[in-house]
């Protein structure tokens, strides 16, 4: 459970092939509060992108239940590729197996990149996986991995104590679902519940 998934799996379904993308500002979603490591990276991903990007990235907190709600926000947001959500480990991988979520993170998040070595993720819409086109993921995926290989993006998180760690969207994705089976297998063997 070490990985920031920056799974910028975005909601694209509605953005033709790529063109044109982005024409106007991309919120990034954090299920935590202001100020904390979730936001900080956030910001620092953020900044980065939307000077490589030429577009203005909004980070938005939507704090509360361990993450779930902005992942929730995010799939339900218009899957236009304007809104995408950094996710943390539990809200895609444990959370699923210990309550009844509006979500199934393998099936309605497309995996981008993972961002940095902590606890969090990036992720999208229930959408994405079939109707995006994959211009748009792999356009995202060089523009982030740009940003985390950037070295002034990687000193910034460094000194909040965590490592950019990019990788491709098919990385991600295998990781993603190694760890949902994982976390599963654990909350059912222990008999772990929601409380």
């Amino acid at each position: 459970m070490r990985y920031l998934f920056a799974a910028v799996a975005l909601l694209f379904s509605c953005v033709s092939a790529g063109q044109g993308f982005p024409s106007k500002p991309i919120t990034m979603v954090v299920g935590f509060e202001p100020g904390g490591g979730t936001d900080t990276m956030a910001r620092v991903i953020a900044k980065f992108l939307a000077e490589n990007i030429g577009q203005q990235v909004v980070v938005e907190n939507r704090a509360g239940a361990g993450g779930n709600i902005a992942v929730d926000h995010t799939i339900k947001s218009a899957p236009d590729g304007y809104t995408v959500v950094l996710a943390n480990v539990g809200a895609l991988t444990v959370n699923p197996h210990l309550m009844k979520l509006a979500y199934d993170p393998l099936r309605d998040l497309a995996p981008v990149t993972m961002a940095v070595v902590f606890p969090n993720i990036i992720v999208t819409h229930p959408r994405v996986p079939a109707k995006t086109p994959r211009t748009i993921i792999d356009q995202l995926n060089r523009e982030l991995v740009k940003v985390l290989r950037t070295p002034a993006a990687a000193a910034l998180l460094e000194k909040q104590g965590v490592d950019p760690e990019p990788t491709t969207p098919e990385t991600l994705g295998a990781y993603m679902k190694r760890e949902y089976d994982t976390w599963g297998r654990v909350v059912k063997q222990a008999n772990i519940k929601a409380e």
